[in-house]
């Protein structure tokens, strides 16, 4: 008897499935088992191993195994689509010579135990028989009966027939064949081809198996349906139409970007999916562009069935045949939406201010020279304001980068609501800013938009808890007036700002030509103090300071000169600015500091005392984090007593954070160093900060002194000013005063000490030590310094 076994390969050969297994009775009355493992020898590996070579190698070859004690022969047939068929037989009878009706039965059993559709044939074609799966599959009438031709099943022409015979006489155990069998009948899955997989197991017969997949198609008919699965599963949106635009075939992608199912797309023109913005002559010009050249691109606003439009990237090929007369082109659709949205996020972060939002200097750049163009085709005026913030750097530097960028974030918001929408905001760069006022009506409207721009900036700006107080200096030009070209109109604006800093900052100025020269001058000036040396080409001067009613000297204010050789004098109002912006005024204010403590430490060894010494600070130099400390050291280093040093700052110097001037002026006050407050009156008066800090002087600015014997609202200011610092405790003193006139107003108004020409102009510490001899000697004895005011 001979016992057989199907396999079907899993894994890619790594594991065989049995698919079913059956016997014929040819030498033996009783069947031999194989009980190996369960029945099944695929246990076996050396048997697994010869099942893998015959599948990998498509080639039959004949084993031997031993099992349980009987010696078996073994015979592996490669069959189609991963199979392989095993026969076993005692070894008692060596040859298998199969008869053709043991090897009718053999592949007959073999058919009944595959499940794939399966027919075994004659080698003229005869259908002798099919397994189960076949006529449940393919749906073979019951009324056809077997054997018989296979084209009488299913109807084929007599040159297909023909090709099958030939196939079918060149099967053997060493080849398979795949034959593509065509029919006028409907198949399974609407198909009209089998695909036969042929396979002669065993060698000399006239059977053959053939094996029917739905796997087993034609070349054409694997293109097919391989372009039908490119189109289906394509991400973009594929749409076929006729000349006349109606959509013939539409993709899920297409659907999917119309927002309808496909059977409410077919039939629809395509720029009926596009945005109103485009009309059917759109269309037509992409048609008539076709004519000429047989590919159109270009973007397009899509539309979605629910209205919503989206850009859209639109590529149209003129296809080499025509349906039903009608030439057809293919559509392909992409919605460029995320593209179009990273794009404007790298045009944002080109031409906008990361910090502020506003557009940035390239987009100013770009954008005015066309809009100088413009004006100039119309006749029009435009104005450029240049604004600078006051003392910003101070406000960055003592209270950090954070804090100025919040600040400089709450300028763009205030300045975008405060102003007209006629105008345009720019962040020019740090904290400077440029509006553009297209269309303007002159210096008029020019001083109106500078005033709205100086009122918005007079409340405080709220920052983290803190009250921050800050300025503009504004400077505004014409086209084209002061300039004909975008570069020119920035810079004279630029020019215009720096003349409104030097003219005490919180205003606006004008452009002119006399400011070319300063601006040259100033260049001058700068280039001249990077290259000085400080303790060389710099000396200190003293003005003496008068007791109002003896007349005795009390103190003197320390005043920083420069000394050019060989060159025009350059006075502190011109280049103390300068090394204000520059950041050289640390060294020159360290200069006159350490100076000033020395040499009036000197008078004091001398005997010449009491008197106190006043030293002006910066802004800068107030907000240094160690200012402070670098000034008790340098109290310490001098030997000068805290008592006869006093501190003077502007107004506008203490506004901008009152509470870090708070902070620093209480630790030199709390160490006896006395602060007055120059030039007061011409800045942010305010009872607030008297009341906070701790300030003993107020010195009335000379503008005051000047005017009051002329001007009766001047000589008010001054007795106001006077009074209030008699009921506030603070001393006063009267700056600039000249003449008789001057000093005797001031001492009608209660003046504590009076400064100027009447009495003194600037001198030398040699000179200085001369009339405080010759004075301490007329008004007497020579006395100690009093104590340290308090608070």
């Amino acid at each position: 008897m001979i016992r057989f076994y199907v396999y079907r390969t899993q894994n890619f050969g790594k594991t065989f499935e049995a698919l079913g297994e059956g016997d014929s009775e040819m030498f033996y009355s009783s069947p031999v088992h194989i009980q190996t493992h369960g029945g099944h020898p695929q246990r076996t590996l050396s048997f697994l191993h010869c099942l893998k070579r015959s599948w990998t190698q498509h080639h039959p070859q004949d084993i031997t195994l031993s099992l349980l004690g009987k010696e078996l022969c073994g015979h592996l047939t490669p069959l189609p689509l991963d199979m392989v068929l095993f026969s076993c037989w005692d070894t008692n009878k060596q040859d298998l010579n199969l008869n053709t009706d043991n090897a009718c039965s053999i592949l007959k059993d073999i058919l009944t135990n595959i499940p794939i559709p399966g027919l075994l044939l004659g080698k003229d074609g005869t259908c002798l028989c099919g397994n189960p799966t076949l006529y449940k599959e393919f749906g073979i009438p019951k009324d056809v009966h077997l054997p018989t031709k296979l084209f009488k099943i299913y109807s084929a022409s007599p040159q297909s027939y023909e090709r099958l015979q030939k196939e079918i006489s060149e099967a053997s155990p060493y080849r398979s064949h795949i034959f593509y069998w065509k029919t006028s009948n409907m198949l399974p899955g609407g198909h009209t081809e089998l695909g036969l997989h042929l396979h002669a197991p065993f060698q000399d017969q006239d059977f053959v198996i053939a094996l029917i997949s739905d796997t087993l198609i034609s070349p054409e008919k694997q293109r097919l349906q391989l372009y039908e699965q490119i189109f289906n599963s394509a991400m973009e949106g594929i749409a076929i139409f006729r000349h006349d635009g109606l959509i013939q075939a539409a993709n899920p992608a297409f659907c999917d970007l119309v927002g309808l199912p496909r059977e409410h797309v077919l039939g629809l023109p395509i720029h009926s999916f596009c945005s109103n913005k485009h009309h059917a002559q759109d269309y037509a010009k992409i048609i008539h562009a076709l004519r000429r050249k047989s590919t159109w691109f270009g973007e397009l606003q899509g539309a979605h069935s629910c209205g919503e439009e989206f850009p859209l990237q639109l590529s149209v090929s003129k296809l080499p045949l025509k349906l039903e007369h009608h030439q057809i082109y293919l559509a392909l659709l992409h919605d460029v939406t995320s593209i179009k949205q990273k794009e404007h996020k790298i045009e944002e972060q080109a031409f906008y201010d990361a910090l502020t939002g506003l557009p940035n200097r390239r987009y100013l750049t770009e954008t005015l020279s066309s809009t100088i163009q413009c004006a100039q085709k119309k006749g029009q005026e435009l104005a450029l304001f240049f604004m600078d913030l006051d003392n910003f750097k101070t406000i960055n530097d003592s209270l950090g980068h954070p804090t100025g960028d919040r600040l400089l974030q709450n300028v763009a918001q205030r300045m975008k609501e405060r102003l007209p929408i006629t105008t345009h905001v720019f962040r020019q760069g740090g904290d400077e800013f440029i509006v553009l006022v297209e269309n303007g009506t002159g210096k008029d409207d020019a001083r109106k938009i500078s005033h709205q721009i100086l009122k918005s900036f007079e409340a405080p700006f709220e920052i983290e808890g803190r009250r921050l107080y800050i300025t503009p200096s504004i400077g505004i030009s014409f086209f084209p007036h002061d300039a004909h070209n975008s570069a020119e109109l920035i810079r004279n604006a630029d020019l215009a700002m720096y003349h409104a800093k030097s003219c005490g900052k919180n205003t606006y100025r004008f452009y002119s030509r006399k400011l070319n020269t300063r601006a040259q001058k100033r260049l001058e000036i700068e280039n001249a103090l990077r290259s000085a040396n400080v303790e060389k080409d710099f000396y200190v001067l003293y003005q003496p300071i008068h007791d109002a009613k003896t007349q005795r000297i009390s103190g003197f204010e320390a005043l920083i000169r420069w000394n050019q050789e060989g060159s025009v004098p350059i006075g502190p109002d011109q280049f103390i600015p300068v090394a204000e912006e520059t950041g050289i005024i640390f060294a020159l204010s360290e200069f006159v500091l350490r100076t000033a403590c020395r040499e009036t430490q000197y008078l004091l060894k001398e005997g010449l005392g009491p008197l106190r010494v006043a030293v002006n600070l910066s802004a800068q130099q107030l907000y240094q984090k160690d200012f402070a400390d670098r000034v008790q050291r340098m109290l310490r280093e001098t030997g000068l007593p805290p008592a006869a040093l006093e501190l003077e700052l502007t107004e506008s110097t203490l506004i901008p954070n009152i509470r870090q001037t708070a902070r620093v002026l209480q630790q030199l006050n709390k160490e006896g160093i006395r602060i007055a407050i120059d030039d007061f009156g011409t800045g942010y008066s305010s009872l607030n900060y008297l009341h906070r800090l701790p300030i003993q002087t107020l010195k009335i600015d000379k503008s005051f002194i000047q005017d009051a014997p002329d001007s009766k609202l001047a000589g008010n200011l001054v007795a106001t000013m006077s009074m209030l610092a008699q009921n506030l405790g603070k001393r006063i003193v009267a700056e600039g005063v000249e003449n008789l006139e001057q000093f005797e107003f001031a001492l009608e108004k209660h003046c504590d000490e009076i400064q100027g020409f009447y009495f003194n102009s600037p001198v030398n510490h040699e000179t200085l030590y001369k009339l405080l001899k010759e004075d301490r000697i007329q008004h007497g004895a020579m006395s100690q310094l009093p104590p340290a005011p308090t608070c």
